[in-house]
């Protein structure tokens, strides 16, 4: 692409929409010329174009960025997905998104 397009470009107004883990909606609004870089930043930190999370056929979700089956876990009346990053001496538990409750979403 020449410099001369890629200028055009940064001036043509563009939105990008993407989902985190949990379903909730997120609106960038950014130039055509950067909607790649932002779609790939999205794509790291677990944002996806779809709402519906991927799963496996039996409906188990898979975390977006290991893109491994989780399990289902419950304590104290919460219910949550996860799955282990470390071993099981010295478990990472991913939640798959990134929180402060989610080590593993950092590992791989």
């Amino acid at each position: 692409m020449s410099e001369e397009n890629g200028s055009k470009l940064d001036s043509v107004p563009a939105t990008v929409e993407a989902f985190d883990t949990s379903g909730y909606r997120v609106t960038f609004r950014t130039t055509a010329a950067r909607v790649v870089s932002v779609t790939k930043w999205l794509e790291k930190r677990g944002f996806t174009p779809e709402r519906t999370p991927k799963t496996t056929p039996d409906g188990t979700p898979i975390c977006p960025k290991h893109g491994v089956p989780m399990r289902k876990r419950e304590k104290q009346g919460d219910e949550w997905y996860s799955h282990n990053m470390g071993t099981e001496d010295d478990p990472w538990w991913c939640r798959g998104h990134k929180h402060a409750t989610s080590p593993g979403w950092e590992v791989g």
